[in-house]
């Protein structure tokens, strides 16, 4: 699956381009991410834009979220595959990641 199928896909699943390619950016690499960086990538302020993208992304069961211990505001963000602990190999994990973003049912 290339870059531009991958974003399609998940655009296609009522994301916007922008929300689509963070997505892929982060099931490409490590699968895991916090709030901060997608307001970084998009290049706009932290606040109620990013905040309303990952709870989307939770209530449509996409990601997994994880509390930080060290700062009660932040959380880590893990995009949910189904092997991805499992996998040995970083490029089959971020493409089962990949695939399992362009199967959901929304």
């Amino acid at each position: 699956m290339n870059l531009e199928h991958a974003v399609q896909t998940i655009a296609k699943r009522g994301f916007t381009d922008r929300q689509a390619r963070f997505l892929v950016l982060v099931a490409r690499h490590s699968g895991v991410c916090v709030m901060r960086q997608y307001s970084s990538f998009a290049g706009i302020v932290f606040g109620q834009k990013t905040r309303m993208f990952f709870a989307k992304l939770v209530r449509l069961g996409f990601v997994s979220t994880y509390d930080c211990a060290h700062n009660r505001d932040a959380c880590i963000t893990c995009v949910i595959g189904r092997s991805t602990r499992r996998s040995a190999s970083p490029i089959a994990g971020s493409a089962d990641r990949l695939a399992c973003l362009a199967r959901s049912n929304v």
